[in-house]
């Protein structure tokens, strides 16, 4: 009985020291999403799922190592109701439609060297298109928008 004892508790121990042991799994793409505050209604934030993505060098990374990302990019899947809200205060017109957009990401690196890095800035345009058979009566419910997806690329 000692020894079936010992043997599990040995077991118990090596099975809890391999989740140390193991090399960290590679990187991936993964989707974020994100409140972004428009400057039209600060007060008003949309939720907007974001697919980010980036090569990691190296590849695992080993825990408490360094890391270097390149190839760092994320689309942003605008939802219609964020151009509704232009279109609805007067800001966008029915037609095809341009929004300016300012983004950067915060990316952070658990158990890493690094910690937290911020990208740079980049300014890009968000397009599409607004319809709406009742122009006189911007708010009747009957607009519609699709907002075509924004991919921007960041520095290494």
């Amino acid at each position: 009985m000692i020894k079936r004892r010992r043997t599990a508790v040995l077991v118990g121990f090596a099975v809890a020291a391999s989740a140390f042991l193991l090399p960290a799994s590679p990187a991936s793409a993964v989707t974020q999403v994100n409140a972004c505050v428009n400057s039209l209604i600060t007060t008003q934030a949309s939720r907007i799922p974001v697919d980010q993505t980036a090569t990691a060098s190296p590849n695992p990374v080993s825990p408490g190592g360094a890391v270097a990302l390149s190839n760092i990019s994320s689309t942003a899947s605008i939802p219609p109701g964020v151009a509704l809200t232009g279109y609805r205060s007067f800001v966008l017109s029915a037609g095809a439609c341009s929004i300016p957009v300012t983004t950067h990401m915060v990316i952070e690196g658990t158990n890493t060297v690094e910690g937290t890095q911020t990208t740079n800035t980049v300014n890009a345009t968000v397009t599409g298109t607004i319809t709406d058979p009742t122009p006189a009566n911007r708010n009747s419910g009957d607009e519609s928008a699709t907002v075509d997806p924004l991919t921007v690329s960041f520095n290494d």
